[in-house]
């Protein structure tokens, strides 16, 4: 005979698993750790700029690191005061180049913000890693948006920072340099000499800065890099100055292409003022003629 079965009135229960709960802001802040090391006193001064200031103007060549130093230090602003800052918001003037349309990138809309977020997404990966910078974005504590997104909107309690600004018009600069509060930081950062703009005189940068530095205000500082403050690579400097030289080159031939399709415009006119006049004159005369040989 077998052995008979143990019977109790106990009936086994499914084990569920526990729904891991997401991070809260004080503890997602805690695990920021930062550390960076100056390469030169330029950047200094931009880390103390944007500390000390309400608006950061910041403008200069490719490869200085004015991306990387901005994002540090509205990481480390914002770990200090949460209670001041709710967010850290980035923005991105987006103009659209030949072949680079928002609509030939793969993925959704949020796929192709990504995309061109990426030059502040590489500094988010670099000084506290992709993870942790995933977690700050789905918490909301860190947000992309592309600059016409947030045109005519007010700003409260945000460290804001935009790039490319050198491909922002002179009318939508001041409408976002209007629109936020006392607890807002601004950081502006761009390089003149990558206007993507059709016409590059629409700019607001390069006259943004020239007002500023003949109109200083308490609050408002600017930060200007220069080649000798390039640490990306050896060779960046030399190539800025290789295609400064061909855009100069090029310089004098766009001027003439310009003078010409104004002649071109000039001549286009006179031509259809004269057909004008000879359709009038023809107008006349038939009518002269219709009214004498009746």
């Amino acid at each position: 005979m077998g052995r008979p079965r143990k019977v109790t009135g106990e009936t086994s229960v499914p084990q569920t698993r526990s729904v891991k709960q997401p991070l809260t802001k004080v503890q997602l802040l805690q695990n920021i750790r930062l550390s960076i090391k100056c390469k030169n006193e330029t950047q200094k001064k931009l880390i103390h700029t944007i500390k000390n200031n309400d608006v950061t103007i910041c403008t200069g060549v490719a490869g200085t690191g004015k991306t990387l130093i901005s994002v540090y230090e509205a990481l480390n602003l914002f770990k200090l005061h949460p209670e001041t800052y709710k967010e850290i918001k980035l923005v991105k003037s987006i103009t659209q180049l030949k072949n680079e349309e928002l609509g030939t990138l793969p993925g959704d809309e949020k796929d192709k913000l990504k995309f061109h977020m990426m030059s502040f997404l590489d500094a988010f990966h670099k000084l506290i890693g992709e993870d942790l910078t995933n977690k700050l974005i789905e918490s909301g504590l860190i947000k992309m948006e592309v600059f016409g997104a947030i045109r005519g909107r007010s700003f409260t309690n945000s460290i804001i920072i935009i790039d490319e600004f050198q491909n922002i018009s002179k009318d939508n600069a001041k409408t976002f340099l209007t629109r936020f509060s006392d607890d807002t930081k601004v950081i502006v950062l761009g390089d003149s000499g990558q206007i993507d703009l059709k016409n590059k005189k629409d700019s607001a940068l390069e006259p943004l800065v020239n007002k500023v530095k003949n109109r200083p205000v308490e609050g408002v500082d600017i930060v200007i890099f220069d080649k000798a403050d390039v640490v990306r690579h050896r060779l960046t400097s030399y190539f800025i100055d290789v295609f400064e030289s061909i855009i100069a080159d090029d310089e004098p031939k766009v001027q003439n292409n310009q003078k010409i399709r104004q002649e071109n415009t000039i001549k286009s006119k006179s031509s259809v003022s004269n057909d004008g006049k000879k359709l009038v004159w023809f107008r006349k005369l038939k009518i002269f003629l219709k009214r004498t040989f009746k």
